[in-house]
């Protein structure tokens, strides 16, 4: 009789324990939906263009116009006037990996990087170059002030562009 008593005990006990286990269980699982149904509502809430970059439902032509938006806003920043701008610098800037920032420069613009950023420093050195308020200044400081870290550059780049010296230009213009 006594081993009996023992034994429905240790039953007892092993089924309310594992009773109670269960319902830890459900616990956790109720509370770790709940929070994981809380961050997903904050997500929703805080960061709709981040669940739209990560949407793998997105085409990559959506991809590509993301990515090409994000660069456009940098050039709109004027970060081609950055005398050192380095594709690295970029990617870090923009949060696009540099071998996509490089695919993304082949295929929206058909040009590599430094072909883009110099087409931005030629425009800006242009407008410079145009400008009557700004005639006092030399050619080399309108080079510099466009981003090029050098005369010969900035020479270079412009006469790729208009078969001409900056110099040359700029006695065309006045």
């Amino acid at each position: 009789m006594k081993d009996f008593v023992v034994g429905v005990l240790v039953v007892l006990f092993l089924i309310s324990f594992y009773r109670w286990s269960i319902l830890g269980q459900i616990r956790k699982i109720r509370m770790y939906g709940d929070k994981a149904k809380e961050n997903q509502n904050i997500l929703q809430q805080y960061a709709p263009v981040f669940l739209e970059r990560f949407d793998h439902s997105k085409s990559v032509a959506n991809d590509l116009q993301w990515k090409i938006e994000v660069f456009e806003r940098e050039l709109q920043a004027k970060i081609y006037l950055t005398v050192d701008l380095t594709l690295e610098m970029l990617a870090e800037k923009t949060s696009i990996p540099a071998n996509q920032l490089s695919q993304l420069f082949a295929k929206a613009y058909q040009a590599n990087f430094n072909k883009i950023i110099n087409r931005h420093r030629i425009k800006h050195a242009v407008e410079l170059l145009n400008h009557q308020d700004k005639a006092y200044q030399t050619i080399d400081q309108i080079g510099i002030q466009s981003g090029f870290n050098s005369r010969s550059s900035f020479y270079r780049a412009f006469k790729d562009s208009f078969n001409m010296t900056p110099s040359q230009y700029k006695q065309q213009q006045h």
